[in-house]
């Protein structure tokens, strides 16, 4: 059961960071790509089940399909939540990404437009398939920003995975300029920050697991846009 492997989890977890403490430095150099590729699997494993600590924290919130009351306003936000994971790229006209936009699930961190969008381009060579439209569930105003939450139901078709998922996605309004120069009614959306939350689990964020994501993320980029056509 979920409750039975996120227990199980929570023992890994404290078996290997007791271990790595115990390590000396030049041990922990020596066998790195070991401890990357370990600590990588918990903070995936803990993304799918989660940690049972975790069952009544806030930052753990249940995957609701209804439709916020506010989404008809975020009709071109959710276009490009769509086209992202339907594996078609993080281009949009009317959404842009701040120059410090940064995205992270489980697995990765990325820190700027280019990362995230070699990000998804790896992330179409798991033949993903938006098993129904994602749906605006929530809607939250953070001062000058505002935290727009949608839920996801994926079929991974290269790993034969079913994978619900909550994506939050903060974004600010950017006002649009006409062909004369004047504003105009309509605004774009500029996007800060991106979270996928699998199976609407907490991320690890431990300085240890977010250094393991982070080196991810670089290490994807680096993988996408030099060996993916």
């Amino acid at each position: 059961s979920r409750l039975k492997i996120g227990n199980s989890l929570t023992v890994v977890i404290s078996f290997t960071t007791s271990k790595i403490n115990a390590m000396s430095l030049k041990a922990i150099v020596a066998n790195l790509p070991l401890v990357h590729l370990s600590l990588t699997t918990i903070s995936i494993g803990v993304g799918i089940y989660g940690l049972p600590q975790y069952n009544s924290n806030d930052n753990n919130k249940s995957i609701s399909t209804k439709e916020s009351f506010d989404a008809k306003h975020y009709d071109l936000l959710t276009e490009l939540v769509t086209q992202m994971y339907a594996g078609r790229g993080s281009h949009h006209p009317h959404c842009h990404f701040a120059d410090n936009a940064s995205f992270q699930d489980a697995a990765v961190i990325c820190k700027s437009p280019k990362e995230i969008h070699e990000a998804f381009r790896l992330h179409q060579k798991m033949q993903p398939k938006c098993l129904h439209p994602p749906i605006c569930v929530d809607v939250e105003p953070k001062g000058s920003s505002i935290l727009v939450t949608y839920a996801l139901h994926q079929h991974y078709g290269s790993l034969d995975l079913d994978l619900s998922s909550l994506v939050q996605v903060e974004v600010q309004l950017e006002q649009v300029s006409s062909a004369r120069n004047y504003l105009v009614p309509e605004s774009d959306f500029l996007v800060l920050d991106m979270q996928e939350l699998w199976n609407g689990n907490a991320l690890l964020n431990s300085p240890l697991f977010w250094i393991v994501r982070r080196i991810n993320g670089i290490l994807g980029w680096h993988v996408s846009s030099r060996f993916l056509q």
